[in-house]
C-alpha cells in the first residue's frame, strides 16, 4: 500500500469507472473530502483526501482504521450475492410456469 496525501480526480474516476465531478463536489460541500495539495506531475492536478469530519461521521479514529480496498470488494460481493433482482424473479417465475 502506498502512503500518499491523497488522490487525484483522475485516480478516483479510474476506480469508479465514471465521472466524479458531481460526487466529489458534494463530498467537498459536506466537508467529507478536502483538498490535499497538488500532485507534482504535468498539469499539477489537485489531490483530495478524506477529512476528519468523514472519519468522525463514520466512527473511525484514524485513516489507518479504514478497510483496505480488497476487503471492501469482498463485502460488496457478499452483499450482491444476496440481492434479489428482477432477473432472478423472472427466472423463478418461468421455472414455476414450466413445471
Amino acid at each position: 500500500m502506498r502512503i500518499i496525501p491523497g488522490y487525484t480526480r483522475a485516480e478516483i474516476e479510474k476506480v469508479r469507472g465514471v465521472s466524479s465531478d458531481s460526487a466529489l463536489n458534494k463530498l467537498i460541500e459536506y466537508n467529507l473530502v478536502e483538498e490535499a495539495g497538488r500532485l507534482n506531475a504535468p498539469g499539477r492536478p489537485m489531490m483530495y483526501k478524506t477529512s476528519n469530519e468523514f472519519l468522525k461521521m463514520f466512527g473511525y479514529e484514524s485513516i489507518k482504521d479504514l478497510p483496505e480496498l480488497p476487503q471492501i470488494k469482498d463485502v460488496l460481493n457478499d452483499e450482491t450475492e444476496n440481492v434479489v433482482t428482477d432477473e432472478n424473479k423472472v427466472n423463478e417465475e418461468s421455472e414455476i410456469t414450466n413445471v
